[in-house]
């Protein structure tokens, strides 16, 4: 179990972890649009909603590419850094004083 999580804590400088987010006027989500680790998926409606729920996803989707049997327990693994891309536009209005 210590070798996993070893080699889970130096998986993101072997392999540069990112996550491209874009939005969708549509449904009015945010989404991955694509990402370097296969399978992820999600939505929601603020970029950082999607990124809480991408978070723990990241480091689940890597724990089942190392471990295909799904025998690892990531609970006590500490957090895999990964860059999030944004494409998309958001809209501010300024507040005059």
């Amino acid at each position: 179990m210590r070798n996993f999580l070893d080699s889970l804590r130096k998986y993101g400088a072997r392999r540069k972890v990112t996550v491209t987010c874009c939005w969708d006027p549509e449904a009015e989500v945010w989404f991955v649009e694509d990402s370097s680790i296969p399978g992820l998926a999600a939505d929601a409606e603020s970029i950082d909603e999607l990124v809480n729920k991408v978070r723990p996803m990241v480091l689940d989707l890597i724990a089942c590419e190392s471990d295909p049997r799904g025998e690892v327990e990531t609970d006590n693994a500490s957090d895999v850094p990964f860059d999030v891309l944004v494409h998309g536009s958001l809209k501010s209005r300024l507040q005059h004083c």
